[in-house]
């Protein structure tokens, strides 16, 4: 009986792999056109700082915006005992910043951009074509193919900007950041 059971959950884990290495197959290729769906660049120094407004911080998210909501909530500090952070939620008309707040610094830890008012560095902003987005990287401009999603990120962590088009259109932007 224990070998039969044994034999299942081997089988459900050897399923549960192959379903997710198709999975990663078919968002690296469109099968109507043979194209890319999605494209990852590597810049380091845009991903540093993306914003055009600099390093994003509640001060800074302030001062640049007027209506803003932020919703507070504390979380212990897995690493400082006894310490207690903030998630922050700051709602920028239909865009959101989450920050990770210590004391006496902050963390931009996500945030989706859908307001063409709120410009990334090299004038990139929500409403742009896909051929105005393509003259912004070196590696896109001899592309005849845009994708409908572009990836910019660091090679040595896992963030990482989303850049999502419809309609030929810069639709969203959603930032991934890394916070330990």
């Amino acid at each position: 009986m224990k070998t039969f059971f044994i034999i299942i959950i081997i089988a459900l884990l050897f399923h549960g792999c192959k379903k997710e290495e198709k999975e990663i197959i078919t968002k690296e290729n469109n099968e109507e056109d043979n194209t890319l769906s999605e494209l990852t660049i590597s810049d380091s120094s845009f991903i540093d700082n993306p914003f055009q407004f600099g390093k994003v911080t509640e001060d800074n998210l302030r001062s640049e915006f007027k209506d803003l909501k932020i919703e507070r909530e504390p979380i212990k500090n897995v690493h400082v005992k006894n310490q207690i952070d903030s998630i922050l939620s700051i709602k920028v008309d239909n865009s959101e910043f989450v920050l990770y707040k210590l004391p006496h610094e902050q963390f931009l830890e996500s945030a989706v951009v859908r307001d063409e008012n709120i410009r990334l560095n090299k004038d990139i902003h929500v409403g742009m074509t896909k051929d105005q987005f393509k003259e912004k990287f070196e590696e896109l401009k001899d592309r005849k193919h845009i994708p409908s999603r572009i990836l910019v990120g660091r090679k040595e962590t896992q963030e990482y900007l989303i850049f999502s088009f419809s309609n030929n259109r810069l639709k969203e932007i959603e930032y991934n950041g890394y916070v330990d």
